[in-house]
């Protein structure tokens, strides 16, 4: 996927999953890396190899990815839920971002 005007406002973490092409595409602070998944149960490993290493929880079907470039030295991670087969415009419903780590 390439970016677009309209990514200005998505969140930091994004991340959609093409359950037909069995291709996920997520952005990182600013970043769009797009993958080629097998199907669902190999996210784990495809996510693995990409450049910000998110977590994939399949029972919550959520991405959990660090974030390093806050100015935090343990950085931030953050949860967010993944959207399947959700167009870029549809971004609206996903503007929270959640601090899990303590202050």
């Amino acid at each position: 996927m390439s970016p677009s005007p309209s990514d200005d406002c998505l969140p930091a973490v994004f991340p959609i999953l093409d359950v037909y092409d069995g291709v996920i595409e997520f952005r990182v602070d600013g970043q769009w890396e797009r993958r080629w998944v097998a199907d669902i149960h190999s996210l784990d490993a495809v996510l693995r190899r990409s450049v910000c290493r998110p977590e994939w929880d399949s029972f919550a079907e959520t991405l959990v990815v660090r974030i390093a470039s806050l100015g935090r030295r343990s950085g931030l991670r953050v949860e967010v839920p993944l959207l399947a087969a959700c167009p870029v415009m549809a971004v609206e419903a996903v503007r929270e971002v959640r601090d899990l780590e303590p202050a």
